[in-house]
């Protein structure tokens, strides 16, 4: 029988929740949700996921995801073994940039490619950014920021390029990638 320790998750997150503005930046450690925090310190193997659309440009999203159980087995750089040879299978497929990412607080390394999207066949992009691969630590989870663009509509019409070009893709990358930071008191 588990319910009892699921009840008595439940009722942790009930007492260790309270709401907040949409503008308020929480002081203590915890999980921010629309309008709500989870107070409390990390915990091994919490794993938070969040996608982004721009509303004015409907076939780029952002997905950002943290992870305090996750230790890669290698960085991003590490692995271009395998990112260079699934890349080589792509036509048209092509490396934009890569290497390490100077970010407050984070040990951070980006690999940007173009070239054709497996779900619409237009020329896009897929942009990432990994921190804290190795670090393996509550305190400095894994993180991982991915920009796609020439995604499928969300109302089904044909997608016939992508709304970003390879400069603009860069210039939104660039603008918020480097935001990327741990607010402190996080953990």
């Amino acid at each position: 029988n588990d319910v009892p320790p699921k009840a008595n998750h439940v009722f942790e997150l009930l007492t260790n929740f309270r709401g907040r503005a949409e503008n308020e930046i929480p002081t203590e450690p915890g999980l921010c949700l629309p309008y709500g925090l989870i107070l409390g310190k990390a915990r091994e193997g919490e794993r938070v996921t969040g996608i982004f659309t721009l509303a004015s440009h409907e076939d780029v999203d952002f997905t950002l995801v943290t992870d305090s159980g996750l230790a890669a087995v290698g960085s991003l750089l590490q692995r271009h073994r395998q990112i260079e040879e699934a890349l080589s299978q792509i036509k048209g497929g092509r490396t934009v940039r890569k290497g390490k990412v100077a970010l407050t607080g984070v040990d951070a390394e980006e690999w940007l490619l173009a070239g054709p999207r497996p779900t619409t066949e237009v020329h896009g992009h897929l942009f990432t950014l990994e921190g804290n691969a190795l670090a393996d630590d509550v305190l400095a989870p894994f993180v991982r920021l991915e920009m796609d663009t020439a995604n499928p509509l969300p109302d089904y019409r044909p997608l016939e390029r992508a709304s970003l070009t390879d400069a603009e893709a860069l210039a939104v990358w660039d603008a918020i990638s480097r935001t990327l930071r741990p607010r402190p008191n996080a953990f």
